[in-house]
């Protein structure tokens, strides 16, 4: 029995399409579909029905055709006053942001760069500890120190895997 990787490549072409295709479908579609949710709602005018806003295509009343209902008023309040609110943002001193969404969005620029700078002051110091460290270089005095990282990343991470085993086991009751 002789072996050809022609006809095995060749086969394995749509299987690996598949293989990837189908998980890249998914994830394109769980992305889009609520990013066109939002973006279709944005559109929309606030109302106190269910679903809280008025349809994107309402009826004509003379003709009863369909016709496209767009509303850019969210847009323009959030444009508004865009220039005061970045200026007010640059201003050391601080200052009243005219605009909500701008602060908004400033505050959540500013927790996740926090966060990221936390992450980074922690992780590299905890990842240089975990290397693998050639035989020769393990004997020296620097053990103490990588024995303190150690019981560091331990005490820091124990709290998680706490909560995560409290809320397992109360789960299963």
């Amino acid at each position: 029995m002789t072996h050809n990787p022609k006809k095995r490549r060749g086969g394995l072409k749509f299987g690996r399409k598949t293989l990837i295709g189908i998980p890249a479908l998914w994830l394109v579609l769980m992305f889009l579909l609520p990013f066109l949710t939002v973006l279709k709602i944005s559109f929309a005018e606030q109302a106190d029905t269910i679903p809280p806003f008025t349809p994107m295509f309402m009826a004509d009343p003379a003709g009863g055709a369909a016709k496209l209902h767009l509303v850019t008023q969210n847009y323009a309040e959030i444009f508004s006053d865009f220039g005061a609110s970045i200026s007010a943002l640059a201003n050391p001193l601080g200052g009243e942001v005219p605009n909500i969404y701008v602060h908004t969005y400033w505050l959540s620029i500013k927790t996740a760069l926090t966060t990221t700078l936390i992450c980074l002051l922690l992780g590299y110091p905890m990842a240089s500890c975990h290397r693998p460290r050639p035989p020769r270089a393990a004997q020296h005095a620097d053990d103490d120190y990588a024995a303190l990282l150690d019981f560091a990343a331990l005490y820091a991470f124990m709290p998680g895997w706490g909560c995560s085993a409290a809320t397992a086991s109360s789960t299963t009751r």
